[in-house]
């Protein structure tokens, strides 16, 4: 999923590969601070949570980063679960018109 997101990162908003990784590390340690999947939204509370812990240790410029980074991330992760959605709902479409193909076949014999 973080890979997905680096190319995101890079193709879409033109962050460069270097600093892509930056961003890419602040989520990966956001949600291992949470002790959470990857795949799942954070709130409100929990990205606060971690970037306060992050202003005791790095620059004001790195928290920002970090935020920053937090907010893609859920923009991205977003966009990916509606495509996952779609693809089930196109899934069970097709299914649906598979088996009503199958009936008007069983239906000529």
């Amino acid at each position: 999923m973080l890979q997905a997101f680096e190319q995101f990162l890079i193709k879409k908003e033109d962050i460069p590969g270097k600093n892509a990784t930056y961003y890419v590390k602040w989520v990966y340690d956001c949600y291992r601070f949470v002790n959470k999947p990857e795949t799942q939204q954070l709130t409100n509370e929990q990205t606060a949570e971690y970037l306060s812990l992050l202003t005791k240790k790095h620059d004001d410029w790195q928290v920002q980063q970090a935020d920053r980074a937090l907010k893609l991330y859920g923009y991205f992760l977003s966009r990916w679960q509606r495509s996952e959605d779609r693809a089930s709902v196109d899934s069970q479409d097709t299914w649906k018109e598979i088996e009503k193909k199958m009936r008007q076949a069983s239906l000529s014999i």
